[in-house]
């Protein structure tokens, strides 16, 4: 099982070449083709978005909206993402918040607090902001 994949990035800041999503993600791949020459053994992958397009999660999110899409692909590949409808939420006005929190989470009230969840939210949202300001 792979948690939080979104944060299995490169760390090595060596662009291009070999090094090209090394690091975390090669730990990923390492694993995974470990398991794959194991009969009857199986994979889990799951993580929240993140923000980055660029990186692991990034791959298998076009690869399995395209699976979805065109039908075509590993079958064995089962892919499952939810989010909330709304590209442009107001995360400042709370019932926006709290309404799409709910939409996008469905462990929301079952396993999860709303409170705790928007808290972590607005945590993200500044770290990702910090995140991408140094791209």
């Amino acid at each position: 099982m792979a948690d939080e994949l979104h944060e299995w990035e490169c760390t090595c800041g060596k662009p291009g070449g070999i090094h090209v999503r090394a690091c975390k993600a090669r730990v990923y791949t390492v694993l995974s083709k470990g398991r794959a020459k194991r009969r009857g053994a199986w994979e889990l992958v799951i993580s929240t978005a993140g923000w980055n397009s660029d990186s692991l999660l990034g791959d298998m999110h076009r690869e399995g909206v395209s699976l979805l899409e065109t039908g075509e692909g590993d079958k064995r590949f089962f892919f499952d993402w939810v989010q909330c409808s709304e590209d442009d939420l107001d995360h400042t006005d709370p019932k926006a918040l709290e309404a799409a929190i709910h939409e996008a989470n469905p462990a929301i009230g079952e396993a999860l607090e709303i409170a705790a969840n928007a808290a972590d939210g607005r945590f993200m949202r500044a770290r990702d902001a910090a995140n991408r300001a140094h791209e």
